[in-house]
């Protein structure tokens, strides 16, 4: 049953990744509140943050302003994207930190921001991750090529369901100290 519902999200997601490359991409308005949608993500994740012995912290402010209209499950699978990328390019025994809150400059507009002391992004590939298909050049500390996983588009889904849902999704990366990736999204 959970093989079932595995290949039956593939198989809507590769759908979905289709319309976005054809700019059909349309997304649902139903309420969301934005807190119970991180915990679920992060529960999500549980086994591949166990497995690597990590610590990943929640951290929500203005929760009561915590809503939005959105797609539920596109939002899911967007921030899912950007957690799984932090959880892989982070070594055992690292940090993740998710955070959520009122945007301290557009208060009508919430911040959710993914902050991980993994390797880093190089500034040759960090131009080009939120390109269809790229797939960088990640290093760990002792600067052995890690083997990237997938097909180079999550990062390029997250910041297609945060443009739909009229927002954005920025990062910034330092080599070694890890990167932030930066989801902003309009309040409800």
């Amino acid at each position: 049953s959970r093989n079932v519902d595995i290949l039956d999200r593939m198989v809507v997601e590769l759908l979905d990744v289709s319309e976005m490359g054809a700019g059909a991409f349309e997304i649902r308005h139903t309420e969301i509140n934005l807190e119970e949608l991180l915990w679920n993500v992060v529960n999500g994740v549980e086994p591949e943050i166990q497995k690597k012995n990590m610590d990943v912290m929640l951290m929500a402010r203005d929760v009561n302003h915590l809503r939005i209209k959105g797609d539920n499950q596109r939002l899911r699978w967007a921030l899912g994207h950007i957690i799984q990328n932090s959880i892989y390019y982070t070594s055992p025994g690292g940090h993740i930190v998710v955070s959520a809150g009122i945007d301290q400059d557009k208060a009508d507009h919430i911040t959710i921001s993914i902050i991980d002391n993994g390797v880093g992004i190089s500034q040759k590939d960090m131009s080009h991750i939120f390109e269809r298909f790229y797939r960088g050049d990640p290093r760990d500390v002792n600067g052995k090529l890690i083997d990237p996983r997938g097909l180079g588009q999550g990062l390029f889904i997250a910041r297609t369901v945060a443009e739909a849902h009229s927002g954005h999704l920025t990062a910034q990366s330092d080599l070694g100290l890890g990167s932030v990736f930066t989801m902003t999204l309009p309040q409800q």
